[in-house]
């Protein structure tokens, strides 16, 4: 295993496969070498947003359904269900660019500013919702896995500027020779 890490530094795939022996070393190796974050973020998002409708759909929230409360705390409740499935409708804008970036070589500047935007903005309506709903409304598990929810898209939200290139820089260098005489 050791002389398995050593070798994956060298990040060259023929190296890495003349040296897996074992099952256990495949994952590695799939993690070293043809690992995206592009397909980790698309993970991440399409798990956010199972993750937050899965939040909005059950019954659990105080008073039951978000979206069909009566009482004090209706509109409250009306109003962090409206920000959820808005949070959710972004992110899956998001995840639709994204998988188009997986599926596309290059980037245009134009697509990745919409998907860092619809990003931003549907985790913001997600951390927006998760915030009143805790100042206003008590704590239940549709709160919970709407929180888990948010914690996937925020992920992403972190990592995709990390990793993304939104412009490719390429340059060119002309040498010229003097001669000597």
């Amino acid at each position: 295993m050791i002389r398995f890490l050593i070798c994956a530094k060298a990040n060259t795939r023929t190296q890495l496969q003349g040296v897996i022996r074992y099952p256990s070393q495949v994952l590695t190796f799939l993690i070293l070498c043809d690992m995206n974050i592009r397909i980790v973020t698309c993970v991440l998002i399409s798990i956010a947003i199972v993750f937050t409708i899965i939040g909005v759909a059950t019954n659990q929230w105080v008073g039951g359904n978000l979206l069909q409360q009566t009482g004090n705390n209706s509109d409250t409740a009306m109003a962090v269900g409206c920000l959820l499935i808005a949070g959710a409708i972004l992110l899956c804008i998001a995840l639709i660019i994204n998988i188009v970036q997986v599926i596309k070589s290059n980037d245009t500047f134009g697509l990745c500013l919409v998907f860092f935007i619809t990003l931003y903005v549907g985790v913001a309506c997600l951390l927006i919702a998760v915030i009143v709903y805790t100042e206003v409304l008590s704590r239940k598990w549709s709160y919970f896995i709407s929180v888990v929810g948010c914690v996937f898209a925020l992920q992403v939200a972190i990592l995709v500027p990390t990793y993304t290139r939104c412009t490719i820089k390429s340059s060119t260098t002309r040498r010229t020779v003097r001669v000597n005489r």
